[in-house]
């Protein structure tokens, strides 16, 4: 079991490695040591304990009722000129529209949010 969460471990870096982008490096700041940013203020560090307690004792939101709503007109084809127009589609999907170019911007169109299946 133990070499099973090892080789786990080392794929797992091995792969953010390969797949993420070039590590920045710069002058030290107050929050900024080189490598790694941190924040000046904010919430302590938690650990698994405290994840657990917070599931297991949280109390859960209101659930709001579904709020029919109409779609509005449709986007046209393309905008011409100087003219800007930014249509929010939904979640991270956002259509910009200016001379007469379109930009669909989406993170993820696709089943699953990983470059594996």
């Amino acid at each position: 079991m133990a070499g099973a969460l090892g080789s786990a471990a080392l794929i797992y870096l091995l792969v953010d490695r390969a797949l993420s982008g070039p590590r920045y490096s710069g002058q030290t700041t107050d929050h900024f040591d080189g490598r790694k940013f941190h924040n000046l203020e904010g919430p302590k560090r938690r650990g698994f304990v405290d994840f657990l307690r917070w599931k297991l004792t949280g109390k859960r939101g209101e659930w709001h009722r579904w709020n029919e709503s109409q779609p509005g007109a449709p986007p046209p084809m393309r905008v011409d000129g100087e003219k800007l127009r930014i249509t929010f589609v939904n979640h991270a999907t956002v259509l910009i529209q200016t001379g007469s170019l379109n930009i669909l911007t989406d993170p993820i169109w696709s089943d699953r949010a990983s470059p594996f299946t």
